[in-house]
């Protein structure tokens, strides 16, 4: 989840530092041209993106990490491990109460 809060931060970064650029040109363009500042940063509507994109950022690493992990790791680990050896001839999957394995087969 860090990675995914990193990314994130540094995508709220730049986004700020991007509209920060055209809030700034616009505000003295508009000086210029009227003699009056009409924009200003409200900090409340900031941190808000930031709360938000942060909430989104969670909440999707949180769903992708619960998809990926749904099959539990020594179990996937076994499947693909297994699938190899059981494409040869002389092995061929058995079936027990502990589900498929491979070997060889029993006569």
């Amino acid at each position: 989840m860090w990675e995914s809060l990193t990314v994130a931060a540094v995508g709220l970064v730049l986004g700020y530092l991007a509209a920060a650029g055209t809030v700034a040109s616009t505000t003295v363009n508009v000086r210029a041209t009227i003699g009056v500042t009409v924009m200003s940063a409200p900090l409340a509507l900031l941190g808000a993106v930031a709360a938000g994109a942060t909430l989104v950022v969670c909440a999707t690493a949180v769903v992708a990490t619960l998809v990926v992990t749904r099959t539990p790791p020594i179990r996937a680990v076994a499947a693909a491990t297994c699938a190899a050896p059981c494409t040869s001839m002389r092995s061929r999957p058995r079936t027990s109460d502990q589900g498929t394995t491979c070997g060889p087969t029993m006569p």
